[in-house]
């Protein structure tokens, strides 16, 4: 099955990349808004959702997103989805189409952190924490996913694991694995 055509139910993805695409008539009775109009939504709402207005962001999402049959960019649908999860409280839809932003842009660290924000909000840490992780082996020196670790206070797995981790020899041996991994950092060249 070809990512560009699966649906979410709500949503049907028909998303293109290309400039040459055109835009489906809505099927709801509303009125066609133009490529600029639907780009310009989704970049609004992108914004909002970035900065934590879910509301504002989920009305001009669902303006580009949700008028029928639009052929858009994925860079908005997991901002989609941290909305439908916290707006609608339905997480199995909203992971869905961060899942499906993920698949295809998965080069984008932002869709990993939408997808982490939307199992924290739902009190989902095991997930959140699995995700980070999935991001992290694919893009193990991003800022965004750095800072969402740091944020959400992640901590590595104990040295010895069957120990608890206040141990001595624990806390001595993660200290040497930290300073380890801080000489690592040193070394290597900074990427943008």
């Amino acid at each position: 099955m070809n990512l560009a055509d699966r649906k979410v139910e709500g949503y049907d993805l028909d998303i293109s990349f290309g400039p040459g695409s055109t835009l489906k008539e809505p099927t709801n009775g509303a009125q066609a808004l133009s490529e600029k109009e639907l780009i310009s939504a989704m970049k609004a709402g992108m914004t909002a959702v970035e900065r934590g207005d879910y509301a504002q962001g989920y009305a001009a999402l669902q303006a580009a997103y949700g008028n029928g049959k639009v052929v858009l960019p994925p860079d908005g649908l997991s901002h989609l989805g941290l909305c439908i999860a916290v707006m609608e409280k339905q997480t199995r839809k909203g992971a869905e189409l961060c899942r499906t932003a993920i698949e295809l842009q998965f080069y984008d660290s932002v869709h990993f952190v939408n997808l982490v924000r939307l199992y924290v909000i739902r009190g989902n840490r095991r997930n959140a924490i699995e995700v980070l992780q999935e991001g992290l082996s694919r893009l193990p020196d991003d800022r965004n996913l750095l800072a969402i670790r740091a944020e959400l206070g992640y901590r590595e797995k104990p040295v010895v694991p069957f120990l608890h981790r206040d141990n001595p020899l624990n806390a001595a041996l993660g200290k040497l694995r930290a300073a380890g991994a801080k000489s690592k950092q040193k070394g290597k060249p900074r990427g943008g």
